[in-house]
């Protein structure tokens, strides 16, 4: 019937058309197999799948699609398409709500029964439909089309005037919120959305008549009607993808060679066109003129806001509009059965423990004129109403016992429900149900323990009855509460899934209790959480709504002085340090039980333990604590002392802090007492006031760096000029290993060069480059000076002071007063060290006070001048004696370096440090900057995120590049196996990293692990949800874990050595799960399990390790990956391993995030994708979305469209214009072919002056577009002096490429 159907059409065409139609078939509940493989062989490209009674002319339509599942799995073995016109048709169902409450009923549940089937959702009406699209954008499954009529008419067209049957189609149009949604998916670029009229020529007697047909039509004028569409919303650009090649690209079928070209011209519609013997009348029937400025003040209103279209961001607020999921809860009846403890514990229901599907309900900021029903907010809400949405149903709140606050199951407020949302954000762990609840007034707690935190608590069925007993997530089968119930906990799962309450034990509110409720957006949640810190009894109605004013100036590219770059950073400054001091000073822990000793130098030692997952507690050697009890002893007064932390547990949980010597007046510390303790942070500021300081001096003093540097640090255009120095003959430096033809270049162009970057991709020797550099500047002769090094962190500080020093340079650790108590591996170089041991040779008298000192504590007031006097003295001759000063940028503040100048400074590790500490080394006196570090791996840490927002976490390193001083970049990595440096050279460093070792010398012996391929690399399928962990702010999946232990055991058992295997993990949740893993279910001895480090990415930069397994976590159905997706944090972690590496995840989630759908290609094109016991691996089916070209490595660096990098604005006190979504990579200003939209192209371009300063391949800030050339394009003239900046200001503009 379909073939004898396309004859008739090709018939009934013009002879000379080259029109070819595409069949479909009609889907039936009696479809079968067999028909779907002769469809397929015929050349049938989609099944139509229509609800019966869904639309006109669909009564044989389909009923029930589990019926239909035998032919829906045949399509997608044949590639067929299946179409879908996505309404339910239960009465019970609001018409209005008909397509988001199909999502979740059939289509979601048909996506997950026949994974492999491409479907399109035809005519999509709603921003439900768009979350869907958008959230399944990258598995190349789903697809949706979108008809003129939606986008540009919302339901008041139906009643504008009277009742309007032209204007009544099905899907019927809907609220404003749900046009403005389908619009902008439209104007997106997203490849998911393509054009698609649903034009139904109704007689016009028909649609005219007392029940009316459904449709518009929109045939003769809808190219038009789209490109005004997109003219209107300024995306004219993106109306060739969406009309012609989306569609047929998700279609498999060959894209259109012939083109259409569209005028702009006034044209008036017909108001009827001849039909049989009737008539029929088309969309925008007699009205004129035709004109995209007419439909967009008549029609939409308002400019549509694409702000939140960015389907590749995750992050509430940044991204596409968080989905506010639903459940269809089953009926259940639920009672409480006895339990120990005093409430809860155990549940007992009649109905099945299961939810049905989720639905996408998204935000609503506010309600148009015509709605279903008044918002909740406008009623008189019961005291038990969510405080964020106003729900109220009792079945679907919880009480919150520490705030004694109610919310709901709903994801109103975004991807988390009202409940977790609060419960996280006040750091809240406790609830009770509602009394009128099917379980009643229930406090929800562990049946064993008594535990109350609902982030650990689960639930495990009870054998053989309708029951289920809620434990927490650690709870030891060897309970005694517990080993009579006969239970099996390995079935035990989270009360929390998805981050909300499981549907049988809190209801998720109905689509129309959403629709009713209040909608708060992300930022006014924060707010109103914050404001409830201070008063309980604050709402939303005492918010004051957010104003651009009141967010700090962001950091600019360039500065017309010092005093205008100060006044752009101290503010930012200083909201970093006032987020600081508040969030330490918050931090306090009660009844810490203490264990008292004596150090060897007869200091009193207190030890205790903080479980690091169990709050925001971060420690570091050398922090300040005060411990006090408020009565050690009865009767006596209390006591407090301050100690500094001198070791951290090996699981970062024992805090070992040394007391420091009591002042006058001051009791002994109580060490017979042990338990009542309190702990507190001491916040000090020395680190930011430092900041300041150094952007006073480098203001008002003249000397503190030259004017080269100073204008190049303001973006001024100066003149380039070379040092005059006598290269060594000899850059290599003794003791260190020769230097290859890379480094060698570095060095020497280091030492001819005022400044220099150079970027160090992983293992490839960017210390022993830098202990090279240093080397060679202090030796350029007598009267060159000392030299400065600094790094953002102790760590890398020592690691080069200890490189720098084998060459037999005089170098001079300087470490914090706090720090000198703390061992280190550079212990000889320190400062302190030195002076002691000079002092011993050299000054009796200060060697004695020294050691009385050390025996009592305390000095006299006469005898703690007199040290003071001599330990300064002495510190000031070993620092003058030096050659290399070695600190932190922050150290090199200290006042014991208050009176040396430095002309030459490297900053190691500089991409790692904020601007503001860069500058404090800087000041100095410096002539000659080396910044060290590597931009494509991670920055900065700034936690006040109005001062990250406004750039202060872009370090000074990015910003110099984006101004376009070029990195000299380091080019060969002697760490990584070849097959383990090919992704990351080809996706970070456009292809040019170097092997510096071969295969052969980093193969092990085949009995080590059973690799999939000859290369030592396997990304190994966990399907495992991921979980919140106990801290509720953190994630963990129980299946990676209990696969990181096998893996782990494996490598153990076959000889490599415990501290050659690296966990890496992003989140603390899971590093504290897979430790308490291996320690309760590794079958080898504790020890070894215990030398095996398990930390995050961030702990793991510039080491290394011979085997690296990494736990992704994320793993869920429609969250995202969070700041995994970060390609920073990702290039980081797969750079670590020296022989091997392994990746555990959930690649139908992964693969949604572009990278890494990138990365899992790589796995999969490689054979090392698989899955199975480590026994029988065997190559994984997982279907993976198509490759993508999409990663612009030479914009990664520098703020691309597929980067988190600030982009600064060009001047300072300018402010950033509203973010619009990039297009579509490689999409360039107006592009040939097919549809070419409106003659003259009048499409919108991207302003030239954002293409600012970037040199060779490095990036556009805010676009995904190379730069043409990778020759340095700036060629600066003239250095002015300190006072006049150099001769030009202008921006340089550079020519974009496609």
């Amino acid at each position: 019937m379909a073939l004898a159907y396309r004859e008739r059409i090709r018939a009934a065409a013009p002879s000379a058309s080259s029109f070819q139609p595409l069949m479909t078939l009609y889907l039936t509940d009696n479809t079968s197999v067999e028909e779907v493989e002769r469809a397929a062989e015929a050349g049938v490209v989609a099944f139509k799948l229509y609800p019966a009674g869904a639309t006109t002319n669909s009564a044989s339509g389909v009923t029930d699609p589990d019926l239909c599942l035998p032919a829906l799995r045949a399509m997608a073995k044949a590639k067929i398409v299946l179409a879908v016109h996505g309404e339910v048709t239960d009465p019970a169902v609001d018409f209005f709500d008909r397509e988001a409450v199909f999502i979740e009923r059939v289509l979601r549940p048909l996506l997950d029964k026949v994974p492999d089937l491409k479907v399109v959702m035809e005519h999509i009406t709603t921003r439900q439909a768009a979350d869907f699209v958008a959230e399944h954008a990258g598995t190349g499954r789903l697809a949706a089309s979108l008809t003129p009529q939606h986008m540009l008419l919302n339901r008041n067209a139906l009643f504008q005037g009277g009742l309007r049957p032209h204007a009544f189609c099905l899907p019927i149009l809907k609220r404003e919120e749900h046009r403005q949604a389908v619009l902008a998916a439209a104007c997106s670029g997203s490849p998911a959305f393509f054009l698609g009229t649903d034009s139904a020529p109704h007689p016009k007697h028909a649609k005219e008549s007392a029940c009316g047909c459904a449709g518009i039509y929109s045939a003769p004028v809808a190219l038009g009607l789209y490109a005004a569409a997109f003219e209107g919303a300024g995306r004219l650009d993106r109306l060739e993808g969406f009309a012609s090649l989306h569609g047929p690209d998700f279609y498999g079928l060959p894209r259109n060679a012939d083109t259409v070209t569209l005028v702009r011209e006034p044209w008036q519609v017909p108001a009827s066109y001849q039909f049989g013997e009737g008539e029929v009348v088309p969309m925008w029937a007699n009205q004129a003129p035709f004109d995209a400025g007419d439909i967009t003040a008549t029609q939409l209103g308002s400019q549509v806001d694409f702000s939140f279209l960015d389907f590749n961001t995750q992050e509430a607020g940044a991204g596409y509009p968080d989905p506010v999921p639903f459940s269809q809860v089953p009926d259940a009846s639920v009672g409480i059965v006895s339990a120990p403890s005093s409430q809860g514990g155990g549940l007992g229901l009649d109905g099945p423990l299961s939810e049905t599907g989720l639905s996408q309900l998204s935000l609503q900021d506010a309600f148009d004129g015509f709605t279903d029903g008044a918002p909740e907010a406008v009623m008189k809400a019961p005291e038990w109403a969510c405080a964020y949405c106003g729900i109220h149903n009792p079945e679907s709140v919880v009480k919150c016992l520490t705030t004694g606050k109610w919310f709901c199951n709903g994801r109103v407020t975004g991807t988390a429900s009202c409940i977790v949302t609060h419960l996280v954000r006040a750091k809240c762990k406790e609830v009770s149900l509602h009394k009128d609840s099917p379980l009643g007034e229930t406090v929800l707690e562990c049946y064993a323990s008594g535990s109350r935190n609902v982030f650990a608590l689960g639930f495990v069925p009870l054998a053989g009855e309708h029951t289920v007993v809620l434990l927490a997530r650690d709870t030891p089968p060897s309970s005694p509460a517990i080993k009579d119930l006969d239970l099996d906990l390995s079935a035990w799962s989270p009360l929390i899934e998805d981050r909300a309450f499981v549907g049988w034990l809190v209801r998720p509110p109905e689509a129309g209790e959403i629709a009713r409720a209040r909608h708060v957006s992300g930022a006014a949640v924060a707010a109103l959480e914050e404001a409830w810190r201070r008063d309980p009894t604050k709402g939303l109605d005492d918010l004051a709504p957010p104003r651009a004013e009141d967010e700090p100036c962001p950091v600019a590219l360039r500065y017309d002085d010092a005093y205008q770059y100060q006044n752009i950073f101290g503010p930012l400054i200083k909201l970093e340090a006032d987020y600081d001091k508040a969030a330490k000073e918050s931090l306090a822990r009660e009844d810490v039980s203490v264990q008292w000793s004596v150090g060897l130098n007869r200091r009193v030692v207190a030890r205790f333990f903080f479980p690091r997952d169990s709050g925001d507690m971060r420690l570091v050697v050398g922090d300040e604590l005060l411990l006090r009890h408020p009565l050690p002893r009865l009767g006596a007064a209390p006591w407090q002392g301050m100690g500094l932390v001198t070791r951290l547990g090996d699981a970062g949980e024992e805090i070992v802090v040394e007391l420091r010597a009591r002042e006058k007046g001051q009791g002994p510390p109580p060490t017979d007492v042990t338990v009542g303790f309190r702990v507190e942070f001491v916040w000090k500021g020395a680190t930011f006031e430092r900041m300041q300081r150094a952007m006073k001096a480098f203001a008002v003093d003249e000397t503190s760096v030259s004017g080269y540097l100073y204008h190049k640090i303001l973006g001024h255009v100066v003149e380039e000029t070379a040092l005059k120095v006598k290269l060594p003959k000899r850059l290599s430096a003794p003791g260190l290993p020769e230097l290859n033809a890379s480094q060698a270049d570095a060095v020497s162009r280091v030492l001819r060069s005022p400044l220099s970057l150079i970027q160090g991709p992983p293992g490839t020797g960017k210390t022993v480059t830098s202990a090279s550099i240093v080397y060679a500047l202090a030796r350029q002769g007598a009267g060159a000076g000392q030299v400065l090094v600094t790094a953002p962190s102790n760590i890398a500080v020592d690691h080069l002071a200890e490189r720098a020093a084998v060459t037999g340079l005089k170098v001079v650790r300087l470490q914090a007063r706090s720090r000198e108590a703390v061992a280190s591996n550079v212990e000889h170089l320190t400062l302190h060290q030195q002076v002691r041991a000079l002092a011993a040779a050299e000054s009796p008298e200060l060697y004695k006070l020294q050691q009385l000192k050390d025996e009592l504590g305390e000095l006299s007031a006469q005898d703690e001048r007199k040290h003071r006097t001599l330990l300064r003295a002495l510190e000031r001759e070993v620092l003058q004696a030096a050659d290399v000063v070695c600190a932190t940028c922050v150290g090199a503040g200290d006042p014991r370096l208050a009176h040396f100048r430095f002309r030459r400074v490297l900053i190691d590790e500089a991409t790692q440090a904020v601007e503001p500490e860069s500058l404090i080394p800087l000041v100095m006196g410096a002539k000659q900057l080396v910044l060290v570090g590597d931009h494509c791996q991670l920055g900065p840490v700034t936690l006040a995120k109005p001062a990250a927002r406004a750039g202060l976490a872009q370090s000074l390193f990015e910003r110099l590049m984006l101004l376009g001083v070029k990195p000299i970049r380091l080019a060969v990595q002697y760490r990584m196996h070849p097959a383990l440096s090919r992704f990351p050279s080809d996706t970070f460093y456009e292809g040019a990293l170097q092997n510096g070792v071969s295969a052969a010398q980093r193969e092990l012996p085949a009995e080590t692990f059973p690799w999939p391929t000859d290369k030592p690399m396997m990304f190994h399928v966990q399907l495992g949800a991921e979980e919140i962990s106990a801290s509720g702010t953190s994630y963990l999946n129980r299946a990676e874990a209990a696969a990181v232990e096998k893996l782990v055991t494996h490598l153990l058992r076959v000889g490599v050595a415990p501290s050659q295997i690296g966990i890496i993990t992003p989140y603390e949740g899971q590093r504290a799960h897979v430790l308490a893993t291996l320690a309760r279910a590794g079958p080898l001895r504790a020890e070894q399990y215990a030398a095996v480090e398990c930390a995050s990415v961030d702990a793991f930069q510039g080491r290394e390790k011979d085997f690296v397994v990494l736990s992704c976590v994320r793993s869920n159905a429609h969250q995202g990956i969070g700041f995994l997706s970060d390609p920073r944090r990702l290039n980081v972690a797969l750079t670590r391993a020296r022989y091997g590496l392994f990746v555990l995840g959930n690649p139908q989630v992964l693969a949604k995030q572009m990278i890494w759908g990138a990365l899992l290609h790589h796995f999969k094109d490689n054979g090392c994708l698989v899955e199975g016991p480590l026994t029988v691996l065997k190559q994984s089916l997982v279907a993976l979305p198509r490759k993508r070209t999409f990663f612009d490595a030479s914009s990664f660096g520098l703020g691309g469209a597929h980067s988190n990098r600030f982009r600064p604005v060009e001047h300072a006190g300018e402010r950033h214009e509203p973010p619009a979504p990039p297009p579509a990579h490689g999409e360039g200003p107006a592009r040939g072919g097919r549809s070419k939209g409106l003659e003259p192209s009048d499409a919108a371009e991207y302003d030239r002056s954002a293409l600012v300063g970037a040199s060779g391949p490095y990036a556009i800030p805010g676009s995904d577009l190379p730069l043409g050339s990778a020759e340095d394009p700036l060629q600066p003239q003239g250095l002015g002096q300190r006072g006049a900046p150099g001769l030009g200001q202008d921006s340089l503009l550079f020519p974009w490429t496609t």
